[in-house]
């Protein structure tokens, strides 16, 4: 399966007839948290926003990738968003 997007919603799918549920990780937990496990995140709530970040895994990982935001949520999709850009970049 593959990313398509239908109608301006992101969905799992083969195709535009074979689609699965919405994917929408900044309203939808289950979503978010799978976005967790599979990048092995750690979070942090620091007082008046949530702290997200990659693990350190490798010498090269001594900036690692947050992000911060009020809702957790969108803490954690800016993470990986910034992870998959700064992954792209090197």
């Amino acid at each position: 399966t593959h990313m398509i997007e239908h109608e301006g919603k992101w969905r799992f799918g083969f195709n535009k007839n074979a689609l699965g549920p919405a994917y929408a990780p900044l309203h939808d937990d289950a979503q978010a948290l799978a976005l967790v496990k599979k990048f092995k995140l750690a979070s942090y709530w620091c007082g008046a926003s949530w702290l997200v970040n990659q693990p350190i895994l490798s010498p090269q990982d001594l900036y690692p990738v947050s992000g911060d935001q009020k809702d957790l949520n969108r803490a954690i999709v800016e993470c990986v968003a910034k992870m998959q850009t700064s992954k792209e970049a090197a």
